[in-house]
């Protein structure tokens, strides 16, 4: 009888032994399988602080972002767009063409008022307001004519010969006498005039003139003014018409020798060592008139300044003058007034 218990007794305690042992590796493979759903568990238990340091690693990540106040500066950046800002005031064209109509406003005065008194290049014929002067029995309108090919480079010219015809004038003026052109006062009067061949004695313009008619049989009157004349080496010479206040001895005894085109008196004359008066070439005289003052430039070299102080002519119009000239010819005429 306990022979039999004993082994009964062994096999309980050997089954319970393998069930203890079936449990314990169901159990073991339970907590096996647990083990990975339970160590997630405690994984992640230990990886929120882990994972919590990484939240604040993201937490300045927003700072990071919140330094797009960083950004913030940069429209202080762009507000220099004030820069930009500033620029519709310069590209505004309101305040920069404003100014504009003050700049065309001015155009009319220049273009209105005509720079010049008098310009003519003797293209095309004579304009109106030229007229020699005849109150003397040996002048004659067929000694003044237009050519069409005589001029500065084929051009258009006045020319004057004193022996066309047969005649002989000696003294010729041709005189201007546009509207207004006797009321001339300070001017500057520039001429081109050439004499072809060496029979010319004088040539030159006549300016700060005037004129009235008088019949024929009257010694060569009525003119005043000045002369400035060009002859041969290098001389150039200022005269006077002669009137009743300023005129020489014999003139101021006979007044029939007063305000005569042909009777002036010098007033000065000069030898211009740096001039070259050569026949056959174009020579540009200047005069300038302001106030008693006379200026004279001849091909740009400045012959003399004179003051004419005691019965000085203040205004007047302008013309060319001759003195036995075979021919002379007279271009590029042009007065311009003087401020």
């Amino acid at each position: 009888m306990r022979h039999f218990r004993f082994p009964l007794f062994v096999f309980l305690v050997l089954l319970i032994t393998v069930t203890a042992c079936g449990e314990n590796s169901d159990e073991e493979s339970a907590s096996l399988r647990v083990y990975p759903t339970i160590q997630p568990t405690f994984t992640s238990t230990p990886l929120p602080p882990t994972d919590t340091p990484v939240l604040p690693t993201d937490t300045p990540i927003p700072p990071t972002d919140t330094p797009l106040p960083t950004e913030t500066p940069i429209p202080p950046t762009d507000t220099p767009l004030p820069t930009d800002t500033p620029v519709p005031p310069t590209a505004t064209p309101p305040p920069t063409q404003k100014p504009r109509p003050p700049t065309s406003t001015p155009l009319p005065p220049t273009v209105t008022p005509v720079p010049y008194f008098l310009q003519d290049s003797f293209d095309g014929g004579l304009i109106d307001g030229w007229k020699p002067f005849l109150n003397y029995w040996r002048l004659a309108w067929d000694q003044w004519y237009w050519s069409a090919d005589s001029g500065v480079n084929g051009s258009g010219a006045l020319v004057h010969n004193c022996c066309m015809n047969g005649g002989e004038a000696e003294d010729a003026l041709m005189m201007y006498l546009g509207d207004g052109a006797e009321s001339w006062t300070d001017y500057r009067v520039k001429v081109q005039l050439m004499v072809p061949t060496d029979k010319g004695q004088w040539q030159g313009l006549w300016f700060r003139g005037q004129h009235e008619e008088r019949g024929r049989r009257d010694a060569g009157q009525w003119v005043t003014g000045y002369y400035v004349m060009l002859g041969r080496r290098r001389a150039v010479k200022l005269l006077q018409l002669q009137i009743a206040e300023d005129c020489e001895e014999d003139t101021c005894r006979k007044p029939q020798y007063q305000y005569a085109f042909h009777n002036p008196y010098t007033l000065r004359e000069e030898r211009v060592e740096a001039l070259d008066l050569a026949r056959g070439v174009w020579h540009t005289l200047v005069v300038e008139v302001q106030g008693n003052r006379i200026k004279i430039w001849v091909d740009g070299v400045f012959a003399f300044e004179h003051v004419d102080d005691k019965s000085p002519f203040l205004h007047g119009t302008v013309g060319f003058i001759t003195y036995r000239s075979e021919p002379v010819l007279y271009d590029n005429l042009i007065v311009t007034p003087l401020d």
